[in-house]
């Protein structure tokens, strides 16, 4: 019986295997390729972005709960994804299946930044998959739970992990048929454009110092995490951040993040 309903999972598996095939190329690809990854294991969520460096992202397939729909329009793609962890790995050319347990820095789940975005949309674990396809462009496949759903368990991110080389052969084989057409329309928002504004934010006020550690704290970096990522005391950083507040007038770190998005849209919708 048990031997049974293994082999009917096997089967049901290889017919979602099929239909990604069948699909390479066309419209439904996607679909098809969520569909599978659903049968490798459970998520809420599940979106397909594709990043090139002279364009907007670009959403294949968005298949999102209600919460995560608004905040995906609203926010995700209108500019706070370039403080994404998981883009942030896009941008320095890694290739895998990654955890966001694994890769936030210390404090990003206290962060304003994790509240603002992950907890609006009820985010409260994620699984991507990074490809960087052969025609340079960067494909982030997101797989996300609600509280109620829980985390990735062990056994589960394994099964992920064993389709990796599956999905890289898939998405490579369909970007090479079928290369999006990435249209002209918002050339405002172009992805260089959005970050050379961002860099800009805090760099007529501060230090270099307190530069640096602003935009560690826009990416979700706690006190202690940016202090061991610029090599410098608590304390020190402490007091630094001190003289942010003061100079950015701000009182907290939500409102720094707020006034950073205030910053990137006003420019982006005023040119």
């Amino acid at each position: 019986m048990g031997h049974g309903r293994h082999l009917m999972s096997l089967a049901f598996d290889h017919n979602a295997a099929i239909a990604v095939i069948q699909n390479l190329g066309e419209p439904l690809f996607g679909a098809a390729l969520l569909k599978y990854l659903r049968q490798q294991c459970p998520f809420d969520s599940g979106a397909i972005i594709l990043f090139s460096p002279e364009n907007v992202p670009v959403p294949m397939q968005v298949m999102l709960i209600e919460k995560e729909t608004q905040v995906f329009r609203d926010s995700y793609m209108q500019g706070s994804y370039l403080l994404d962890p998981f883009y942030q790995l896009c941008k320095d050319g890694r290739s895998g299946l990654y955890h966001l347990r694994d890769i936030a820095p210390h404090g990003f789940f206290q962060s304003s930044y994790f509240r603002d975005y992950f907890g609006r949309a009820d985010i409260y674990d994620e699984m991507d998959y990074i490809v960087q396809t052969d025609n340079g462009i960067s494909a982030m496949v997101s797989l996300t739970r609600s509280r109620e759903s829980g985390r990735f368990m062990k056994k589960e991110r394994e099964q992920l992990a064993a389709v990796w080389p599956i999905l890289k052969a898939f998405m490579n084989k369909h970007l090479s048929l079928d290369v999006p057409v990435f249209d002209g329309e918002g050339q405002k928002l172009l992805p260089h454009s959005l970050q050379d504004r961002l860099d800009q934010f805090g760099a007529e006020h501060l230090t270099r110092r307190e530069y640096q550690i602003v935009h560690l704290m826009l990416r979700g970096y706690s006190s202690k995490a940016a202090a061991n990522t610029l090599d410098i005391s608590p304390a020190t950083e402490r007091t630094h951040r001190k003289s942010i507040y003061r100079k950015m007038v701000v009182n907290s770190h939500a409102e720094l993040l707020a006034n950073a998005f205030s910053f990137l849209l006003d420019e982006k919708f005023s040119t």
